[in-house]
């Protein structure tokens, strides 16, 4: 086992972008210095097949650790299904010789070396993130009111749980998953659900990383970033919509990658051809200058 790891959750059903997710790391160089790892809830022989042939295919070598669905019985995965609640998780599945594990959501791509984020200096906090740009106030007008309805100052900042990288040896020594969990099965409303109950766990505990490491789409809607790591949240993605703002390129990429593969018919999945309301606001989102500059001001201020 490395001394590091790159981690992503899922279902079956979510095999193919996951494993692209690790290849896109691999494509940058992570394999040399850290294991690439899926962690699926209820795989079948014939995924562990298929993931082995991927692997053959791209020469890279992306590890399967299958975990009985049986385990999550006791959690409420509300919308997200039990993929999301596996990162809840982590600790009961990986190894605690690790030093640093990076959870990174299936629906990411590495455009970027990420040897930065593992040499980079943690601060004495056992997790860092990147801010929401959906959860700052002057881009959101509701953010606020969930803030206060979840429990937090309604100035707090707020991260997207998609990319959380952990000092693996620090996190271990706190009871931040038992909090997760216990936080999480306190109520059965969450709008956010998992990553409600990961920010009120490590609220004032977690450091701030470059917006570049987690750009989302409503980031990349308002800013020209060059991503390290592209988030694509929401209901569209590369793979079931070319046609949204900027993810063509995208989609290529997903096309080639499964090219050759048993997970090839992914991509006819039903797509969503026309996104004009998606679009439009992305389009519009350009001229927000107000936001833009102030978005602009808040990565300045942030880490490398």
């Amino acid at each position: 086992m490395k001394k590091f790891a790159i981690v992503t959750c899922v279902t079956p059903n979510w095999l193919p972008p996951a494993a692209i997710t690790l290849l896109s790391c691999a494509l940058h160089g992570a394999e040399e210095f850290a294991d690439l790892i899926i962690l699926c809830a209820g795989a079948r022989a014939v995924d562990e097949t298929n993931l082995q042939n991927f692997n053959s295919r791209h020469g890279i070598n992306i590890k399967l650790l299958n975990v009985n669905p049986g385990d999550l019985n006791e959690i409420d995965s509300g919308r997200l299904g039990v993929g999301a609640i596996l990162r809840l998780k982590l600790n009961e599945f990986l190894p605690g010789d690790i030093e640093r594990v990076l959870y990174i959501d299936s629906d990411v791509l590495c455009l970027q070396p990420l040897s930065e984020l593992f040499s980079m200096n943690m601060d004495g906090f056992a997790l860092a993130a990147v801010e929401s740009t959906a959860m700052m106030p002057f881009i959101n007008r509701t953010a606020e009111a969930h803030l206060k309805s979840i429990g937090m100052a309604a100035t707090a900042p707020y991260f997207n749980s998609g990319v959380v990288l952990f000092d693996w040896t620090a996190i271990l020594k706190t009871d931040f998953f038992k909090d997760c969990l216990a936080i999480l099965k306190s109520r059965a409303d969450w709008r956010f659900h998992d990553q409600d109950v990961m920010n009120i766990s490590a609220a004032g505990k977690w450091r701030k990383l470059n917006q570049k490491w987690n750009v989302t789409k409503k980031t990349s809607d308002y800013l020209s970033l060059k991503p390290a790591l592209r988030h694509f949240n929401g209901r569209l993605k590369p793979w079931n919509c070319g046609t949204r703002f900027g993810y063509a390129t995208y989609r290529m990429y997903y096309i080639e990658s499964l090219k050759d593969t048993a997970w090839a018919e992914f991509l006819n999945m039903k797509q969503f051809r026309w996104p004009i309301k998606d679009n439009w606001r992305a389009f519009l989102r350009k001229f927000s200058f107000r936001k833009i500059a102030k978005l602009n001001q808040i990565i300045a201020k942030s880490a490398p």
